[in-house]
């Protein structure tokens, strides 16, 4: 695992976004209607004009060293290079806007490498409707950032180990308090010992599944098509179907 800036994208990726995005000689408009060429390229195109697949490749390489400049601005978080590599194809389709505000970063720089991965399928919308495409190339860059997470990897100075493992929310932070002097702790009885373990298992969840419900419901407000609203109102469903199983989770616990 390596901080973002002492990585480049690797040619694996590359050849994925060309999968992905397929060649296009001439200009022609995508799903939400803006000018494209080559693989996937928009700036300063314009109608009627054509591209070699040399040139494709070169604008493809250019574009794809702007996204990973975006992602190893915005992530803070040791990766390996294929979560590297998922989040440069995420920016190249998507814009370092959007991964700005998106979930996927808040919980990646959080270090909750499992739940960000599975913010990766939310993305698969296009012109207020779920498209297909979108959603294979969600679910192969989220399988790709994946891979590493069943690898522990050793810093090479050797002071800290890099482990991610799935988790639905960020472990508690360690009392920094004086420490105790033995015998003095106070024992909780079962009921309000349950209940007070519940609410500090929970209280991390709560900012991010306000912030997850009002994004749902402020896409809901802007949304132009009912198929969207739909999508945007089982979004803000999700998020607090999410949040009611972290409950009898840790209820069960």
């Amino acid at each position: 695992m390596k901080l973002p800036n002492e990585l480049q994208i690797s040619e694996g990726a590359v050849e994925l976004v060309k999968e992905f995005e397929g060649l296009g000689p001439i200009a022609y408009l995508d799903a939400v209607g803006v000018l494209t060429i080559g693989y996937g390229h928009t700036m300063g195109v314009y109608e009627g004009q054509t591209v070699t697949k040399a040139q494709a490749e070169q604008y493809l390489r250019d574009d794809l060293r702007e996204a990973q400049r975006d992602v190893q601005a915005l992530v803070k978080v040791p990766v390996s290079q294929q979560m590297f590599d998922a989040l440069c194809s995420f920016d190249f389709n998507l814009g370092a806007n959007n991964l700005g505000k998106s979930t996927l970063l808040k919980y990646l720089n959080q270090g909750m490498y499992s739940a960000a991965a599975d913010q990766f399928l939310r993305w698969d919308h296009a012109g207020g409707r779920v498209l297909k495409g979108l959603s294979r190339r969600r679910a192969a860059e989220r399988a790709l950032f994946l891979t590493a997470l069943t690898v522990t990897v050793t810093a090479d100075d050797g002071a800290k180990v890099y482990n991610p493992k799935p988790v639905a929310a960020p472990a508690l932070p360690q009392s920094t308090g004086p420490a105790k002097t033995p015998g003095t702790e106070v024992q909780h009885g079962g009921k309000a010992s349950m209940w007070m373990k519940v609410i500090l298992q929970l209280l991390p969840l709560l900012p991010t599944l306000i912030s997850d419900v009002q994004a749902a419901v402020e896409h809901f407000n802007t949304s132009d098509t009912p198929s969207a609203k739909v999508a945007d109102a089982k979004a803000g469903v999700d998020h607090l179907a999410d949040f009611i199983a972290q409950v009898m989770k840790a209820i069960g616990e």
